[in-house]
């Protein structure tokens, strides 16, 4: 099946077959290459969400501690810095839920959204039950205790001056307690511990109390007494702005441990449980890209390696189809141009290939039939040109008898008119002499005759001969017309592998094989254009030698022709004897009386003969061209056979 198609359906299948191999591997390799960018992809996603949550992780972290450090210390900065990384925190919350799109991922973004909601607000809360407590502490303990203090101090100093020191012993204890009481105060403010705050209230409250009536009791002094009193009052305050204290860190106690240190973790653990599903699936990404990366190599390799011997066997069969009906096609081109036209070429094929080769045997078994046909005309014109020698030499051997006759019939006529005067004695000899040139006049009628009917032959022989040299010349033609249908299928075969050699140049490397059987194929061309012109130039000088022999038996046939007209001349003028020798027989008894008659007849009849004398003498030479010519002609025939024999057929 592929040696029929066609040469260029072959070289377009062959680019067909690797372009659509290499397709096959581009494919194969885009569809990798796809399969890595959409796992880069993902991977880059998946750094992108690892990212977010070390961001949320970090930012969170920073939150807590600045928390933990405005619990500790109550600096603004803290809260400062806090308000910052929340921010932060709610800004990569928003872009996380925005790029992190796996579900269970995305459900913990969004629990996280509402613990840090919680945790924000739980410390908003703290924020706000600190600034109260310092509130508190600021407006109220520390007045009221510095009151208090003042207080029991002036109670001290007027018992000193009054040397009182039963007021001295019981208003120290009072001092003492109440010092005691706001050391723990202070002290529970800093530790925010319910044992501290029991060590204050019973210090400054239960025990300080007690001191301070049996106090009263000794005090009778309105001063002494103006001063407990207002001890007391600012007491009161004390410990109502430190119970107020009490329940407000115990609040914000309760919104630290059950809110803000168990939402803190739990976030920072929902942001390490999010980092490290995203490595964990990193992990198996990786692993996934790199396993498909290796296949994809591997199948790349395999359909390279498939790819490359498919097309090395496309290119070799393609090779072959090509090279072989190529050489075949060199060798019996060498063989036509060395003259060898018993060459046979078979092809099975039916492509370009094919047709050349089936055109040069057809070519040789047409150049075998006309040359075949030019040998046997050639021998038919050597043979014609043999006859036509014959009869040339039959017809000067005639025309030397009638000259013989004819100088015969001079003479006699010389003696008849020489004894004209004598022909009454010689009647008798005078008829036996008219007799005698009766015979003569008949048989110069008869070699007359044969004269014409050889030169009738040789005319026929002429003329069969110019028509066997027309054929010759006809055959010639259909040679000439054969050779431009040769020079043609050179030139469509030159052009050929001049596309071809094109084809094969934009091909590049895959196209150097068949750059060297274009190269090939327009050798061929070539050298079947130059067996073409050598054969054209012997047609040439076998239609030259042709035509030449067709001008020289024209010529002979016309002369031919002009040789009949003075052999009937000469036979008319016989006639004219004979019937001149009739009358002399008839008139024989008139001899006498009609001597100066015979005498004038005698004359005519001489004058007759001297026309039939110069006659005689034109057909020979008429006879003589003629024998030229067809030495000639056979001259003729002979380069022509020996044309024809250069051709082994």
């Amino acid at each position: 099946m592929l040696r029929d198609l066609r040469l260029g359906l072959k070289i377009g299948l062959s680019f067909f077959v690797v372009l659509a191999l290499l397709s096959v591997v581009l494919g194969v390799g885009i569809i990798a290459l796809k399969k890595a960018d959409e796992g880069i992809t993902r991977y880059e996603g998946l750094a992108r969400e690892t990212n977010f949550s070390g961001l949320l992780q970090a930012n969170m972290l920073m939150v807590r501690m600045n928390v933990l450090s405005y619990l500790d210390t109550q600096n603004d900065n803290n809260l400062t810095q806090y308000k910052a990384y929340l921010d932060k925190m709610d800004t990569f919350l928003v872009k996380s839920r925005k790029e992190i799109q796996q579900p269970e991922r995305a459900q913990i973004i969004k629990s996280l959204e509402t613990s840090i909601t919680k945790y924000k607000n739980a410390f908003s809360s703290v924020v706000s039950l600190t600034e109260q407590q310092n509130s508190i502490l600021n407006d109220q303990l520390v007045p009221q205790g510095e009151v208090m203090g003042e207080a029991i101090a002036a109670i001290i100093k007027s018992a000193y001056d009054d040397n009182d020191a039963k007021i001295i012993y019981h208003a120290s204890h009072v001092q003492e307690k109440l010092l005691f009481g706001r050391l723990y105060a202070s002290k529970f403010l800093t530790s925010n511990t319910q044992q501290d705050y029991g060590v204050a209230i019973n210090s400054i409250d239960t025990k300080l109390l007690e001191k301070a009536t049996e106090l009263k009791q000794y005090l009778s002094n309105p001063t002494h007494q103006s001063l407990l009193s207002e001890f007391l009052t600012a007491h009161q305050k004390y410990v109502r702005g430190l119970n107020d204290v009490h329940q407000l860190i115990k609040d914000k106690n309760e919104l630290i441990n059950n809110t803000l240190k168990k939402i803190g973790p739990q976030v920072a653990k929902s942001v390490d449980d999010v980092k490290l599903s995203v490595m964990a699936e990193q992990d198996i990404l990786g692993s996934e890209i790199k396993t498909n990366t290796n296949d994809s190599i591997n199948l790349t390799l395999i359909l390279s390696f498939v790819a490359i011997l498919m097309g090395s066997i496309a290119a070799y069969l393609l090779t072959i189809a090509i090279t072989r009906p190529i050489s075949q096609a060199v060798k019996a081109a060498n063989q036509l141009a060395k003259g060898d036209l018993t060459i046979e070429v078979t092809s099975s094929s039916r492509d370009e290939t094919g047709q050349l080769l089936a055109s040069i045997q057809g070519t040789a078994t047409n150049l075998r039939n006309i040359i075949a046909t030019i040998s046997g005309a050639s021998i038919e014109l050597a043979s014609a040109s043999q006859e036509l020698a014959v009869v040339t030499e039959q017809s000067s051997q005639g025309v030397v008898n009638q000259q013989t006759e004819t100088d015969l019939v001079a003479t006699a006529m010389n003696e008849m008119a020489a004894t004209v005067n004598d022909v009454a004695s010689n009647a008798s000899n005078a008829a036996g002499a008219a007799n005698q040139a009766d015979n003569d006049a008949s048989s110069g009628s008869q070699v007359v005759e044969k004269t014409i009917l050889a030169i009738n032959n040789l005319a026929d022989r002429v003329n069969e001969s110019s028509e066997k040299l027309g054929e010759v010349e006809h055959a010639t033609l259909n040679i000439v017309k054969i050779l431009d249908v040769i020079r043609g299928i050179a030139d469509q075969t030159n052009l050929l592998a001049l596309n071809a050699a094109i084809e094969a140049a934009r091909a590049g490397e895959h196209g150097r094989g068949f750059a060297v059987v274009a190269d090939e194929v327009r050798s061929l061309a070539q050298r079947t254009q130059g067996s073409t012109q050598e054969i054209q130039n012997m047609i040439e000088q076998l239609q030259a030698g042709t035509q030449s022999t067709v001008a020289v038996m024209t010529q002979g046939r016309t002369q031919a022709a002009e040789s009949v007209d003075q052999a009937n001349e000469t036979g008319r003028a016989l006639q004219a004897i004979t019937q001149a020798i009739s009358v002399i027989n008839d008139m024989n008894i008139q001899i006498a009386s009609a001597s100066e008659q015979q005498s004038s007849v005698a004359e005519s009849i001489n004058e007759n003969v001297i026309n039939v004398k110069h006659i005689a003498e034109e057909n020979a030479v008429a006879a003589n061209q003629t024998r030229a010519s067809t030495a000639e002609i056979a001259l003729l025939s002979e380069q022509l056979k020996e044309l024809v024999d250069q051709f082994k057929i």
